[in-house]
């Protein structure tokens, strides 16, 4: 219990100094506004303010771009731990989407298992709807039409 209360601890006080160097980030931009010079943050409130909507659309990209980085990197990894399972991996990077094509080498439904237990991880994110995932596997006799660039599985 007492472990739970330093944890919480933590995390208010972690919650707490990034707030205050939100804050005073906003000073100081503010001061220098008023002194008629505008740093970063103060052209980026003013641009957001002067057009809201493409503020709010560099906004969803930039959420986007960092969502699809982060789900890249997981989902590599996942695909490193099987990496003695698999013959060849490649992706297919769409704006909203990404695509992934195995070729497993001993291709049973038991081999399949782990992917389809990821997909169902990935589905209890709740990140489906944000940035659909999907994996497809590749027979070994059609790897030659393949037509994408192969992954480097560490």
């Amino acid at each position: 219990m007492s472990t739970t209360l330093h944890k919480e601890d933590d995390i208010t006080a972690s919650v707490s100094n990034f707030l205050g160097s939100i804050h005073q980030k906003f000073g100081e931009s503010k001061s220098l506004h008023d002194l008629g010079v505008n740093n970063e943050l103060a052209s980026y409130v003013h641009d957001f303010f002067s057009d809201p909507l493409k503020g709010l659309i560099e906004s969803n990209n930039a959420s986007l771009k960092g969502l699809k980085k982060m789900v890249q990197n997981l989902i590599t990894r996942f695909l490193g731990s099987q990496k003695e399972k698999i013959n060849k991996a490649f992706v297919l990077e769409a704006d909203a989407q990404l695509v992934y094509y195995i070729c497993i080498k001993d291709d049973t439904s038991e081999n399949r298992e782990p992917y389809f237990e990821f997909m169902e991880f990935y589905e209890e994110l709740g990140l489906k709807n944000r940035l659909p995932l999907y994996i497809k596997f590749v027979p070994e006799r059609v790897l030659h039409k393949v037509d994408l660039e192969e992954m480097v599985l560490k």
